[in-house]
């Protein structure tokens, strides 16, 4: 299959699943659906950035890996696509200890980006709280960039608010 020709579909949940069905549980298929999302042209990186998250989602150890990079790539200059999906992904793998501490800055970032997507800062908001368990210290910074935003933002914002507020122990 030629996956960069696969990936240029219509933009359409089916054309998304299908292409996560053929990679299945297969490490070379996804290194080469990882190859296309880190280098590919901006259509394809979008493309395969929702591939990707399905995939992941079936399977999480496909994507342990390239975390790190995952990461270090969304701090660039990079598609809103790509930083919502990775977001959304990153809800759901463990992030190794290591990584932690430049996931947790990225995550922040992300919040505090007042130019930055409203959905991309509700998975980033969800991905901090995740940090927040193994490293309570985190929680003061959190709350303040949701408090301080809250009056300015949606209600997909507000609504993921209040339940990562009530599980950070602090009332919206």
């Amino acid at each position: 299959m030629n996956l960069p020709q696969a990936l240029l579909h219509e933009p359409s949940k089916a054309p998304v699943l299908r292409l996560a069905r053929h990679i299945g549980n297969d490490p070379d298929q996804f290194k080469a659906l990882m190859d296309v999302f880190f280098g590919g042209s901006y259509r394809l990186t979008q493309r395969a950035a929702a591939v990707m998250n399905c995939c992941a989602e079936t399977h999480p150890g496909l994507i342990e890996p390239y975390l790190g990079r995952l990461v270090a790539y969304c701090r660039g200059p990079v598609p809103d696509a790509v930083k919502r999906n990775a977001m959304r992904l990153l809800q759901f793998v463990e992030v190794p200890e290591a990584l932690e501490g430049e996931l947790a800055d990225l995550c922040f970032s992300l919040l505090d980006n007042a130019r930055e997507a409203v959905a991309t800062k509700v998975y980033a908001m969800t991905v901090a709280q995740h940090l927040c368990r193994r490293h309570p210290d985190l929680r003061g910074e959190l709350v303040f960039l949701i408090e301080t935003q809250w009056p300015y933002q949606s209600a997909a914002f507000r609504s993921r608010s209040r339940k990562v507020l009530t599980a950070l122990g602090k009332q919206p």
